[in-house]
């Protein structure tokens, strides 16, 4: 399931910047990657799954570059900066260009499956801000 997740990510992300002028595409383009790269550095390493069982499987990002596991007292502040992030990640292209919305939510619909699928069976649900909206409250 998370190969498919980061795969309509990926095509949402690519359509985005398909449809988007030429300005737009830039402002988008730097928010997606430096957001990614925040989301890894941050909030993976302080995930409690970090490392063993990672339900995304980014945290092989993190591993791959050597991040060291940080405290998980930071795991909650970050899934509220990664829902920001998320949030603002779908909405900018959908807003930006509105004839196309049922491009964007045509990708968005299946993710949205997927991704409340995937939290409503990841462990650390029980410490995650937008596991708290999925109703994922399991114990690790």
């Amino acid at each position: 399931m998370a190969f498919i997740e980061t795969l309509l990510i990926l095509v949402y992300t690519l359509v985005g910047l398909y449809f988007l002028t030429s300005s737009m595409k830039v402002v988008y383009g730097v928010f997606v990657v430096s957001g990614f790269f925040f989301l890894r550095f941050s909030l993976c390493p302080s995930c409690p799954l970090y490392g063993r069982g990672c339900t995304v499987k980014w945290d092989r990002v993190g591993r791959l570059l050597r991040i060291k596991r940080k405290s998980r007292s930071f795991f909650f502040p970050y899934t509220k900066v990664a829902t920001v992030y998320w949030a603002f990640f779908f909405l900018f292209p959908l807003i930006l260009v509105p004839e196309k919305e049922s491009v964007f939510l045509f990708i968005l619909f299946p993710l949205f499956i997927v991704q409340v699928l995937r939290c409503k069976t990841c462990a650390a649900g029980d410490s995650c801000f937008f596991g708290g909206f999925v109703g994922s409250r399991k114990k690790h």
